[in-house]
């Protein structure tokens, strides 16, 4: 599960590749650069903003429309499938929180509730509160072969989309020689 895990952890960084092509293709001016931790400011969503500014960036102005509709198109399909939606949704899981349970839940820790649930009288009024505690999860949150499955399908799903930002032009300049 550590090797699939990794796996995956490295998969989701092309994202953050694909962030920071189109950020230097379009002159990186939409994060400060001057400050230490700019790299952590450069998100999907910063991205996402400063494609829709088009006018506001020389290099997105001077595309060409149908250029300009190809990135736009290939940034919004990139995160789109319902496949890639649940690869990101695992790969969060198991870099930001406690990981998810993988076929055997009884393997996996099971952060419970902290709020307290209020027991009631026919009344209506609270006679006590309780808390669980010791609960176990009765099934995996994730079955690994639906996962490998995800992962696959994800992979090739970036593959196409990045084999079709290559033919953008501003995102594939022109190699000159040096001299």
């Amino acid at each position: 599960m550590e090797q699939f895990n990794l796996a995956t952890y490295n998969l989701a960084k092309v994202e953050d590749l694909v962030c920071r092509l189109i950020f230097e293709a379009t002159g990186a001016n939409f994060v400060d650069t001057s400050a230490p931790d700019w790299e952590r400011k450069l998100t999907w969503d910063r991205v996402k903003d400063a494609l829709k500014n088009r006018k506001d960036n020389a290099q997105l102005a001077s595309m060409h429309d149908s250029d300009h509709d190809s990135l736009m198109r290939l940034f919004h399909a990139f995160r789109n499938p319902n496949f890639v939606k649940t690869f990101i949704n695992y790969r969060d899981r198991i870099a930001h929180r406690i990981s998810p349970s993988v076929d055997f839940p009884e393997l996996y820790s099971e952060v419970e509730d902290r709020m307290w649930k209020e027991v009631r009288n026919p009344a209506g009024d609270v006679i006590r509160r309780t808390k669980g505690f010791g609960t176990k999860r009765s099934k995996a949150e994730f079955e690994f072969l639906k996962l490998y499955e995800v992962t696959g399908k994800t992979l090739e799903h970036y593959l196409k989309i990045l084999k079709e930002l290559k033919t953008i032009s501003l995102l594939n300049p022109p190699v000159l020689p040096s001299s």
